[in-house]
């Protein structure tokens, strides 16, 4: 977070008041389905950005938001490479410059 926090985005920023939640900080369990992680970010208007969008099972993430997105519903934002967040500085900001232009 300190990347889209950091000089050159953060009036951006403050100017959206965009705030980041995790997990425990919304109430949800690691262990939280696909499905109930959707339906919270849609009830409490969080766009979700995740690592994760597959179609494994019926409470997966593509499985949900084929069977219950609508006009209404928040967008689902998906990083390609989650992995590559926790090594390359310069993939950081390139995921953080994609996701406040978009």
């Amino acid at each position: 977070m300190a990347v889209v926090r950091a000089a050159g985005w953060i009036d951006l920023w403050d100017e959206l008041a965009i705030s980041y939640a995790r997990f425990q900080d919304v109430g949800l369990d690691a262990d939280a389905t696909d499905a109930a992680i959707w339906q919270l970010c849609q009830r409490e208007q969080y766009v979700l950005v995740t690592s994760n969008r597959n179609e494994d099972d019926p409470d997966s993430l593509e499985s949900t938001i084929r069977s219950q997105n609508t006009a209404e519903s928040l967008p689902v934002l998906t990083i390609a490479d989650s992995e590559r967040l926790r090594y390359s500085r310069e993939y950081v900001q390139q995921v953080a410059e994609s996701l406040l232009a978009a």
